[in-house]
């Protein structure tokens, strides 16, 4: 799916290599993030990924690249409020990896509300940080945030 839709996006946008870059950067280090999270035991994932236990599964890559390209589209209105995206990666960050734990697809290192508070400052400084390199990579291709998709 991460195969079909992420290149139909990039090419509905007016400056695509700006949004291949910021669909890498924020993508590839979301995923990161992830792992080292995974190797904290904020996370644990199964074994049977790419990488064993030392990589996140691939399928939170595919989701880190499709949320990169909400940034400059669903979530813009966010882009020029750092505290309040602070506030919301706060928030919404562990409220998404506990859907995720809900459903099977990953577990909560013990105690899960430790967990949760690492993932919940984690998403603090790297939502507004998200944002910022959105803003980064918009000014270098002002039109790049008119995406039809």
């Amino acid at each position: 799916m991460v195969a079909c839709i992420l290149p139909l996006h990039v090419f509905m946008v007016a400056d695509r290599l700006a949004m291949m870059k910021v669909i890498g950067l924020l993508g590839g280090v979301g995923y990161l993030v992830d792992s080292v999270l995974g190797l904290a035991g904020v996370l644990e994932f199964q074994d049977d990924n790419f990488g064993g236990r030392l990589l996140a599964p691939m399928w939170l890559l595919g989701l880190w690249l499709f949320f990169a390209t909400t940034l400059g589209s669903s979530l813009s209105w966010l882009s020029s409020r750092p505290r309040l995206a602070a506030v919301l990666g706060a928030a919404f960050g562990p409220v998404s990896y506990y859907a995720g734990f809900n459903l099977g697809a990953l577990q909560l290192g013990a105690p899960h509300l430790r967990s949760l508070f690492m993932i919940a400052i984690v998403w603090s400084l790297l939502l507004p940080l998200w944002f910022r390199v959105d803003r980064y990579f918009a000014s270098s291709g002002a039109a790049f945030r008119r995406s039809t998709v």
